[in-house]
């Protein structure tokens, strides 16, 4: 999975929202990330291809779950960020 250039993530008051640049998708809505998907976003770069693994490895440095748990997080999540397009492959 790699991070598509041009979405910003912003924290407005307590709500993560990831917003386009303008160069990109034309969005009618922002898009509200909870405090998981907001810790991954930060901590993935735009040039580079994760794995399901690095990504399982990434959360579960900052959270206690269980391996099969963060996969199956990270595979909701990458699924999820497909389909609203700010991830490819």
């Amino acid at each position: 999975m790699k991070k598509k250039k041009g979405f910003d993530l912003r924290t407005i008051g307590k709500e993560n929202v990831l917003m386009a640049d303008g160069t990109n998708v034309d969005f009618t809505h922002v898009i509200h990330m909870n405090e998981t998907a907001a810790y991954i976003w930060k901590n993935i770069k735009e040039e580079v291809d994760y794995s399901m693994d690095e990504l399982t490895t990434l959360l579960q440095k900052e959270y206690e779950v269980s391996t099969k748990q963060a996969l199956s997080d990270i595979a909701k999540l990458v699924e999820d960020w497909k389909k609203i397009g700010i991830v490819q492959n």
